[in-house]
C-alpha cells in the first residue's frame, strides 16, 4: 500500500508541473493586452480662401474636430483657433484652428482671410471760398484732405486724392455759375391773362443760391398763343456771367364739355355788390335758390357780400374792376390789368379765382368802337384761350318803368321758350343795384318752382350765350 501512495503522488506533481509550466509566465508566451486604435480627424467650415472688402464683417463658420474609433464611435476636440482675426488689418492674414487633447494638438488646419480695400476716398467740395475750399475722407486711412491735389484750369477747378491702397478719387467745381431752369429749357403754359415764372435758379462755384442776381430778357404775351423765347443772365460775386435761353410755348387752356340741363334757368346781377344786393341774398336764401353775380369794384364798402354770396353757394363771375369802358378797352393789355385787379379781389373773398366772365357792356357793345378797334374780337378770343367762358344773355327783363309784372312775364315767357326748344339755356340779365329787380326774381322763383323749373349758378360747364360782336 505504502508502495501504491508513493507512486499516486508523484503523479499528482507531475500534472502539477505541466499546468505551471504552461500558464502564463511559467515556460509559455504571455497574451499581449492592446488598446482599440483611435484617429483624430477636423473638418473647417466655410471657405477656406475669403476675400472681404474692408469694413466688410467676417462671420467666422468655425471648425469640428473628433476622435474616431474603429467601430465608429466619435468624441468631440476642443478647437484652439490662433491668431484672433483682425478686421483693420489690409492683406492676407492665416487663421489656424487646431484640434488640442490634453494639450497635445493632435491635428489642425489653416484658413486665409484677405482684406481689400478698393473704395475710393469720397471728395465734398465745401460751399463757401477759403484756403481749403474741400474736405476729403477714405473709409479706411480717415480724413486724406492734406493728400488733395488742387489744380485751377480757366473755367473749373479740379480735385484729386488717392488712398495708401491706390484708390483715386476727382472731382471738379465749374467757376461759371449754373443757370437751372425747373420743368426744363422748354416748356408749354396755358395761356392766362398772367405769366407765371416757371421758375429758373442760379448758384455760384461755390453752390450758393445766386438767383436774385438773375436777369430777364424778352416778353411774353401770356393770352396770346405762341411760342416765345426768354434769355436769362447771372453775374457771380467773381465777375463771370453765363446766359441762356429758355423757349415758353403758349397752348390754349383745357375746358370741361358743356352740359344743357333741363329746366335749368340762370339768373344773373350785374354791377355789384350794392346797397340792395343784401335784401336779394336775405331772399334767395330764404328759396334756397342759386344765382351768378358778374361782380365790379364800383362800390367798395359792399365788397364783403362777394364773400358771403360765395359762400352761399352763388356763382362769382367777373365783370370789372371799373365800369368804364374807355379805361378797359384801351388795349388788350389795360384790359388784362384791370381783370387781374379784379380777380385778386375775388380771390381775397373767396379763396379762388373765377373762370366766368361778362364783358361790360356785353361782347356786343359798341362803346368800345371808338376806343379801340377790334378789341372785343381780341378779347373773346384771349379768354377762350385762356380756359375761360364769357357770357352774354337771351333773356333781358329789365325796363326803364321798373314794371314788376312786365319783368315777371318776360322771364317767364322766354325761360319757357327757350328750355322747350332744348338747343341753349335761359340767362336773363338784371343789376344788383335795381332794387326792384328783387321783388321780380321772388315771383319768378315761386312761379318755377311751381312748375319744376330749378335756378342754378353759372359754372363751366354751363352752355354760353354769346352775342355777335361788332368790335
Amino acid at each position: 500500500m505504502k508502495k501504491y501512495g508513493i507512486w499516486i503522488g508523484l503523479a499528482v506533481l507531475a500534472v502539477a508541473a505541466i499546468v505551471l509550466f504552461f500558464a502564463p509566465g511559467f515556460g509559455g508566451e504571455t497574451p499581449a493586452v492592446t488598446e482599440e486604435p483611435l484617429t483624430a480627424e477636423i473638418q473647417l467650415y466655410g471657405e477656406r480662401e475669403i476675400t472681404l472688402e474692408y469694413g466688410e464683417s467676417f462671420d467666422d463658420a468655425g471648425a469640428e474636430a473628433w476622435l474616431e474609433a474603429a467601430d465608429g464611435t466619435r468624441t468631440l476636440l476642443e478647437i484652439r483657433v490662433s491668431p484672433a482675426f483682425d478686421p483693420e488689418k489690409l492683406g492676407t492674414q492665416e487663421i489656424r484652428y487646431d484640434a488640442v487633447r490634453n494639450g497635445e494638438t493632435l491635428v489642425g488646419v489653416t484658413r486665409r482671410v484677405t482684406v481689400l480695400d478698393s473704395v475710393a476716398p469720397e471728395i465734398t467740395l465745401l460751399g463757401e471760398p477759403g484756403e481749403r475750399d474741400f474736405i476729403a475722407l477714405d473709409n479706411h486711412d480717415g480724413d486724406v484732405s492734406d493728400r488733395v491735389e488742387r489744380v485751377e484750369e480757366a473755367d473749373r477747378i479740379v480735385y484729386t486724392v488717392s488712398d495708401e491702397s491706390g484708390n483715386e478719387a476727382q472731382i471738379e467745381r465749374a467757376k461759371d455759375p449754373v443757370l437751372v431752369f425747373v420743368g426744363g429749357e422748354s416748356v408749354q403754359i396755358p395761356a392766362d391773362y398772367r405769366f407765371v415764372e416757371p421758375g429758373v435758379l442760379a448758384v455760384d462755384m461755390y453752390g450758393r443760391d445766386i438767383s436774385d442776381r438773375i436777369e430777364v430778357e424778352g416778353e411774353i404775351t401770356p393770352w396770346h398763343l405762341g411760342e416765345y423765347s426768354l434769355t436769362y443772365t447771372v453775374t457771380d460775386e467773381f465777375g463771370r456771367t453765363v446766359s441762356a435761353d429758355r423757349v415758353v410755348e403758349v397752348v390754349q387752356a383745357e375746358m370741361p364739355e358743356t352740359v344743357i340741363q333741363d329746366k335749368v334757368i340762370y339768373l344773373t346781377f350785374d354791377d355789384g355788390p350794392a346797397a340792395a344786393t343784401e335784401d336779394l341774398l336775405d331772399m334767395l336764401a330764404k328759396y334756397d335758390a342759386k344765382v351768378t353775380f358778374f361782380v365790379t369794384y364800383s362800390d367798395p364798402r359792399y365788397v364783403d357780400l362777394i364773400g358771403r354770396a360765395y359762400r352761399e353757394g352763388h356763382s362769382i363771375g367777373l365783370h370789372g374792376y371799373a365800369h368804364n369802358a374807355s379805361l378797359i378797352y384801351a388795349s388788350e393789355e389795360d384790359y388784362f390789368d384791370y381783370f387781374d385787379k379784379m380777380q385778386e379781389i375775388i380771390y381775397e373773398q373767396t379763396g379762388e379765382y373765377t373762370r366766368i366772365v361778362r364783358f361790360v357792356g356785353g361782347s356786343s357793345n359798341s362803346a368800345s368802337i371808338g376806343i379801340c378797334e377790334g378789341i372785343m374780337t381780341a378779347l373773346a378770343e384771349d379768354l377762350t384761350n385762356m380756359g375761360y367762358r364769357y357770357y352774354d344773355w337771351n333773356v333781358q327783363p329789365e325796363n326803364a318803368d321798373c314794371d314788376i309784372d312786365a319783368s315777371f312775364q318776360n322771364i317767364c315767357g322766354n325761360a319757357m321758350r327757350i328750355c322747350g326748344e332744348g338747343e341753349t339755356v335761359p340767362i336773363s340779365l338784371q343789376h344788383d343795384p335795381g332794387g326792384w329787380n328783387c321783388l321780380v326774381v321772388e315771383r319768378v322763383i315761386i312761379w318755377g318752382m311751381q312748375n319744376g323749373y330749378t335756378f342754378k349758378g353759372i359754372d363751366l360747364t354751363t352752355p354760353e350765350v354769346h352775342h355777335r360782336i361788332c368790335n
